[in-house]
């Protein structure tokens, strides 16, 4: 299973996701968004518009409240 994950170019938060799954060599689709100009794809997967966004979550990740 491949996954996607949405992020911005400028975002820390979404860089910190990236090294992450290159350190754990894991197959992601990176699909690079613009957040002043939200497509109606990006805004269905995250209504709130931040990034980064994983999708589909993996089963085996584990969300925490």
């Amino acid at each position: 299973m491949t996954i996607v994950l949405y992020y911005a170019q400028r975002s820390p938060y979404a860089r910190k996701v990236r090294i992450l799954l290159a350190e754990k060599n894991l197959p992601v689709e990176l699909i690079a968004t613009d957040i002043a100009n939200k497509s109606p794809e990006f805004v269905s997967i995250s209504p709130i518009g931040k990034v980064p966004v994983l999708a589909p979550l993996p089963s085996s990740f584990f969300l925490l409240p």
